[in-house]
């Protein structure tokens, strides 16, 4: 069957595309973008799924999968296409029709991976839950579950409006854990002056200044932003994405970031 043609260390906005031959995922080089540097490029794009062994031509079963074997390898690389210039939605439309005509891993992570960029979590973690059920390889099904953890924690996140510190952060003293949870206690009163003195006090006992805890620079910008400090809110949100480049809100940042410099 007539394959798309790929090309080898294809970067796709952050997340590679892998050569059909390379059997897992590859570390991506970040894009250019008006956001500061980050630490760390997001977890790269699945490779493409295989292409089952045909049967014998002369059967309907085998025109059946060539039909569908097809199918899934356009829209993959419609998928690859539409994610290169950035059109999220229809590589996620790609993807999932890919997924339907031939269901893999790849195209389930793939489809995931597009919803985050749509800020729509719960149909990611849907797409991510899907390439679970694939069996995936031990690495991969380990990135997947994290990024499942992270979207689940910032969705409470987003519900309670603040971040929580992780209560395990090697990043937090006992100093800096006190005026943080101090902090916190504000902020569910509304006493944003307070909790920003309270974060800034947590932040003067964080090595660093504040760049291992992602939580608490988060906590900087929303108290900043309640406050009316533009650029000091917007420093403590790029700040935050630069501690934490795979945030599955990074598009909520960046959007709020914009509403900031207007």
């Amino acid at each position: 069957m007539k394959r798309a043609t790929w090309i080898p260390g294809l970067l796709v906005v952050g997340v590679a595309c892998a050569t059909t031959s390379a059997p897992t995922p590859r570390a991506a080089t970040p894009e250019a973008t008006p956001a500061p540097p980050v630490a760390a490029s997001p977890p790269p794009m699945a490779p493409e799924p295989s292409t089952p062994t045909t049967p014998d031509a002369g059967a309907p079963a085998a025109d059946a999968t060539n039909a569908s074997a097809d199918l899934a390898q356009r829209r993959y690389a419609e998928g690859v296409e539409a994610a290169t210039r950035r059109d999220w939605d229809a590589a996620a439309r790609a993807f999932g029709d890919a997924f339907a005509a031939l269901p893999s891993v790849e195209l389930a992570f793939n489809a995931a991976r597009m919803f985050e960029h749509l800020a729509e979590f719960e149909r990611a973690a849907e797409w991510y839950r899907r390439a679970l059920t694939r069996d995936p390889a031990p690495v991969l099904r380990a990135q997947i579950t994290a990024r499942i953890d992270a979207m689940e924690r910032d969705a409470r996140r987003r519900q309670e409006g603040i971040a929580q510190a992780p209560p395990d952060s090697a990043a937090l003293s006992a100093e800096a854990s006190s005026w943080f949870q101090r902090g916190l206690q504000f902020v569910r009163r509304r006493q944003w002056a307070q909790a920003l003195q309270s974060f800034e006090q947590a932040q003067q006992f964080v090595q660093g200044a504040g760049a291992g805890v992602p939580e608490l620079m988060f906590n900087l910008g929303v108290a900043h932003e309640r406050l009316g400090h533009r650029d000091e809110a917007e420093a403590a949100y790029r700040s935050y994405l630069a501690a934490r480049p795979d945030s599955p809100d990074r598009g909520e940042i960046e959007r709020r970031i914009r509403e900031l410099r207007r």
